[in-house]
């Protein structure tokens, strides 16, 4: 698990038919595709991604990407702390930005995108060639960055929308099936008579949909609202946090939790309050 202040970056190229495996973390996330074609499943959607394609990913998120079909593609990854997302907040009075901060895909046009390599590029240098200024010099370009992003999605001709979820219409319903009732003891079973469909078929059309199996997906999307309710702090007892995302046995939730996150449920809201 990254330490809770680090900043990393990556650029890899990736060949055809690449995937990660479905996750989800405490740091915020920014995926640029620099070269080529993916797919990348964000909580309730899927998004055709290609070249200038920038998604930022607010911690505790669920998301995969899959690479597409026919060609390689390279993409840079940064991993930044929450702290600077909220310091952001706090100097911005956009309330519809700060609304659509939480889960947001632009696209880049091409006129720009040497700029933004260059960002990615200077917290590179940053990051591996530190001294005493560069936590401040990470901290605002990772701002310019965000701010870009903000900016960029008030032009509507270069934002992801609603329409523009490319998941199965009825895969879609099942998500959204799960994401209302989480916090009751659904099943596969449940789930697929909702939409209508054999629990067979759906498991089968579930997991080539979004890349997860039914259950995985359950669990990681109660894990993900296990970590609001600890960093809210609403409620003291931990078997509290677990029943009400879900959870029947709060054994269970902090093992499955501690296996997530490297921390068990009190020490991850330990960590939240300091």
């Amino acid at each position: 698990m990254l330490q809770d202040d680090k900043i990393t970056i990556s650029t890899v190229r990736r060949q055809r038919n690449y995937e990660t495996n479905p996750h989800f973390h405490r740091h915020n996330e920014i995926y640029y595709l620099e070269e080529g074609s993916s797919k990348i499943f964000v909580d309730t959607k899927l998004y055709n991604l290609s070249a200038g394609s920038l998604v930022f990913i607010r911690s505790g998120r669920i998301h995969r990407t899959v690479a597409g079909d026919n060609t390689s593609h390279k993409r840079t990854v940064l991993m930044f702390p929450d702290s600077i997302v909220k310091k952001l907040f706090d100097i911005c009075d956009d309330s519809q930005a700060l609304k659509n901060i939480d889960s947001m895909v632009v696209h880049i046009p091409e006129i720009v995108r040497n700029q933004l390599k260059t960002k990615f590029s200077n917290i590179h240098k940053e990051v591996t060639s530190p001294d005493s200024m560069s936590d401040i010099v990470l901290k605002s370009i990772i701002n310019q960055i965000l701010i870009d992003m903000l900016r960029t999605y008030k032009n509507k001709s270069h934002v992801a929308r609603d329409s523009d979820n490319i998941l199965n219409e009825v895969i879609q319903q099942a998500i959204n099936f799960i994401c209302k009732n989480y916090n009751r003891q659904i099943t596969l079973n449940m789930t697929a008579d909702y939409i209508n469909m054999s629990p067979t078929y759906f498991s089968k059309k579930f997991k080539r949909e979004t890349g997860f199996g039914f259950k995985e997906y359950l669990a990681k999307y109660r894990l993900r609202e296990a970590v609001k309710l600890l960093k809210s702090n609403k409620y003291s007892s931990i078997t509290d946090v677990a029943t009400r995302c879900g959870f029947n046995d709060s054994n269970y939730f902090a093992t499955a939790f501690k296996a997530e996150y490297g921390v068990s449920p009190n020490k991850f809201r330990h960590y939240s309050d300091v």
